[in-house]
């Protein structure tokens, strides 16, 4: 039942795909910030700073789309937010991150790194690594 509802809404009013597109940009935003925050309150260093933020703001698609299918049926927009609040969160943290990446600086290895697996065994020189 929700998923046909969904289909109405997406497909019978433009106008309320861009209130919904309007409103999750503003929450993912507000998820970003608050975590951001908390990373600072924390005291988090430079590469764990980033992973809080950007793990803090996500949410799991399947099981969003799971519990509202099951046990709000009744709501077909609700589905319409869950999947458009995880299409602007990809496009929002893949800008983001497209802007910092330049700014965060991991430590290049200096001497060959020595991979060990089951039947190899191999040097990479740190010359050979892409940025």
């Amino acid at each position: 039942m929700a998923l046909s509802q969904t289909r109405n809404v997406i497909l019978g009013d433009g106008k309320k795909i861009g209130i919904i597109l309007l409103l999750v940009f503003a929450f993912h935003i507000i998820l970003l910030v608050s975590v951001y925050l908390l990373t600072v309150l924390f005291g988090l260093g430079q590469g764990k700073r980033e992973s809080v933020i950007f793990m803090g703001s996500q949410k799991t698609l399947p099981l969003s789309v799971i519990l509202q299918t099951t046990l709000f049926p009744q709501y077909g927009l609700a589905l319409a937010v869950c999947v458009l609040h995880h299409i602007v969160q990809l496009i929002v943290d893949g800008y983001i991150m497209g802007k910092i990446k330049n700014r965060l600086q991991f430590p290049v290895p200096q001497e060959p790194i020595q991979i060990k697996s089951p039947g190899l065994s191999k040097n990479i020189r740190p010359d050979r690594l892409r940025h």
